[in-house]
């Protein structure tokens, strides 16, 4: 139905998480309005993950990776 609570998880093209409830209109009258408030991911000029991965090696910074003796013990 049109008045149901939800809860919306988009992914693509944007990341984005939508909640709708319904709620009391203002007044005395009991009427009732479907409400939503969305949260936006905009996290426009970030690397994506995998590029600062591949950057940050080709830099020498080690900070992101496991050193070589604990991958040796995990094995």
């Amino acid at each position: 139905p049109d008045d149901a609570n939800y809860v919306r998880f988009r992914i693509d093209p944007q990341v984005a998480i939508s909640i709708g409830a319904q709620r009391k209109r203002a007044g005395d009258d009991m009427i009732g309005e479907q409400v939503e408030l969305t949260a936006l991911d905009d996290s426009k000029g970030d690397m994506p993950p995998y590029e600062r991965l591949i950057g940050d090696a080709m830099n020498g910074n080690g900070q992101l990776f496991t050193r070589q003796d604990a991958a040796e013990l995990a094995w």
